[in-house]
């Protein structure tokens, strides 16, 4: 059985994107769905611009991640990590 653990979330920036929205987003949101932001940046050697990574349960990722309350980016598509056990 795997436990999910990470999240990759690639995806490219709207028309109306700022860094601020980003910063606003990753300061509150994971926080109310209890997972924790490790990484935000460039995603370099993907079709998408740029990369969020997760860490938290899965459950909880499936709770954040809507249309409502996922990253602000578009064309967003989602690899997991975890680990056997």
């Amino acid at each position: 059985m795997v436990e999910f653990t990470h999240y990759f979330i690639y995806g490219n920036p709207p028309e109306d994107f700022t860094r601020e929205k980003m910063e606003e987003w990753s300061s509150t949101v994971p926080k109310k769905f209890n997972m924790e932001l490790v990484y935000f940046g460039v995603s370099i050697g993907t079709a998408e611009d740029l990369l969020v990574v997760l860490n938290g349960k899965v459950t909880d990722f499936e709770k954040l991640y809507t249309q409502e309350y996922g990253p602000p980016l578009i064309d967003r598509r989602t690899t997991f990590g975890g680990t056997w056990s």
